[in-house]
């Protein structure tokens, strides 16, 4: 018997200068004297403040000459409902309404401009919305610790931006809407174990080319609406894992949409612990690399998704593993990976040898040209009406979890390659029809069990031209309907079928 394959795919004009006669000058009796100027310190940024209507409105004057006063660093401080003060952290002047405080604010804008600003909001309670207008430049939010807003839209120029929420108890009744422009982009929802982090609304993050990072943190994450997510090119790492405290929770009550451009991009839920659940999950990855795989993996202790979980990627390497001890998808799965790289595409379905997976609906794997491997593994794999669809390449399908049940038919088909099919488990179990389809190339198939094998429809295996072998063990074997073997021999190549009870 072959040994357990199991995750074996593993493995950011110079100038001239001209010569000149010296002019001939009259003698003066005027000594030259040095005349000593009062020192000068490079003005700070200004920035002009009204307040009318609830309205807080905080304005950067942009200096055109001196790009030096549009780096502002400036922190909102809240005192209560709707009380609010500014500080210039760098000597920064408020003019107009001056910098507070204010009383009986709704909502806040801030319209920073040009230059690298920073932006520090603590102890907010805010019962309507504040946008912050960053401008272009490297731009920082930095909200915390433990503020309350309405509606919180972000939205910079071209530029290095970081929006950081976290240091304690974190709540958006509605929307958190951040829209960044080229340039990498930075977002970080908690950043100590016990922060929480709560979106009542819907979380939009739109991101230009660049590198981009969405990372979550803390003991808990809820964000009752949908979850969208658009990066542009350049790569990105989306990490919803919130791992801190006892028993941390990752939720998003709505659908979640994550679409990336080029580039080679990581997304993961869930940490080494807690819980995650999902609903609706689609994620779209563009052109990866042939050398560095792009990768959609589930961990944490227990992963829900409520409805269909689908997973697009472009032509590079990818991966796709499922790491956590329960694994439930109420719906449907559909992988589709294209075509592959200088290394192995690899789905992992199924983790340590206590974990249990379940597909409610049908699963649906599809891998364009490349050598590509999908392995069931755990204690317990429960899935229904499966097919698998891999191109050219030497291809592997293994049923490695202790029990293994598919519901309804399984469906595997490999273009030209070395193509492995493989059961070892304690019990392999089909209740419909058990088709394999090889192309040319050496062709194994091992259906060996060590308990019971067992096939409720027919059995049909067709290959290519090859050397290729059929062989069952196991304490028992058994096909319901008909089992059928069409093989084209090759003279070299000999093909081999052999069956034990």
């Amino acid at each position: 018997m072959t040994t357990t394959w199991t995750r074996f795919w593993k493995n950011i004009s110079q100038s001239m200068l001209q010569k000149r006669r010296p002019i001939k000058r009259p003698r003066s009796a005027v000594v030259p004297r040095f005349e000593v100027l009062e020192g000068r310190v490079v003005p700070a940024g200004t920035l002009n403040t009204t307040f009318a209507g609830g309205l807080l409105t905080v304005t950067a004057l942009d200096d055109l000459v001196n790009n030096a006063n549009n780096q502002q660093n400036i922190t909102l401080t809240g005192a209560g409902a709707g009380n609010f003060t500014l500080t210039p952290n760098g000597g920064e002047t408020f003019t107009g309404a001056g910098a507070g405080p204010f009383m009986g604010v709704t909502d806040i804008r801030f319209n920073m401009g040009l230059g690298n600003d920073i932006v520090s909001v603590v102890a907010a309670n805010l019962s309507g919305t504040m946008t912050v207008m960053g401008g272009d430049g490297n731009n920082s939010l930095l909200i915390g610790p433990t503020n309350n807003f309405g509606n919180v839209s972000v939205v910079n120029g071209d530029g290095n931006d970081v929006l950081q929420l976290s240091n304690g108890i974190n709540n958006i009744t509605a929307n958190l809407t951040i829209n960044n422009g080229v340039g990498d982009s930075t977002t970080l929802l908690g950043n100590l174990a016990a922060d929480r982090t709560t979106i009542g609304g819907n979380l939009t993050i739109t991101n230009g080319a660049g590198f981009d990072v969405l990372n979550v943190s803390g003991e808990f994450f809820n964000v009752v609406g949908a979850l969208t997510i658009a990066n542009g090119n350049g790569g990105s790492n989306t990490n919803i894992d919130a791992a801190g405290g006892v028993a941390p929770v990752n939720e998003v009550g709505g659908a979640i949409s994550i679409t990336n451009g080029a580039g080679v991009d990581a997304i993961q839920f869930g940490g080494a612990a807690g819980t995650v659940a999902l609903h609706n999950v689609a994620i779209n990855n563009g052109v990866g690399s042939a050398t560095g795989a792009s990768t959609v993996a589930f961990s944490a202790g227990g992963v829900t998704v409520t409805g269909n979980l689908s997973v697009v990627s472009g032509d590079g390497m990818d991966s796709f593993s499922i790491g956590s001890s329960s694994f439930s998808v109420t719906g449907n799965l559909s992988i589709n990976h294209g075509n592959g790289g200088a290394g192995p595409s690899g789905i992992a379905i199924g983790a340590a040898a206590t974990s249990t997976t379940s597909i409610g609906g049908t699963l649906a794997i599809a891998a364009a040209l490349g050598s590509d491997a999908v392995v069931f593994d755990g204690n317990t794999v429960n899935v229904h009406a499966v097919s698998i669809n891999q191109g050219n390449g030497d291809n592997v399908v293994r049923f490695d979890g202790a029990a293994n049940t598919v519901t309804g038919n399984l469906s595997i088909t490999n273009a030209d390659g070395a193509d492995l099919f493989e059961v070892t488990a304690d019990s392999f179990d089909v209740t419909g029809n058990m088709t394999i389809v090889n192309g040319n190339g050496v062709s194994t198939t091992v259906i060996d069990a060590a308990n019971t094998n067992s096939i409720g429809g027919m059995l049909s295996i067709t290959n290519g031209d090859g050397a290729d072998s059929f062989s069952t063990a196991g304490a028992s074997f058994e096909v319901t309907g008909a089992a059928t073997a069409a093989v084209r021999r090759n003279s070299t190549r000999p093909t081999t079928t052999s069956t034990a009870p």
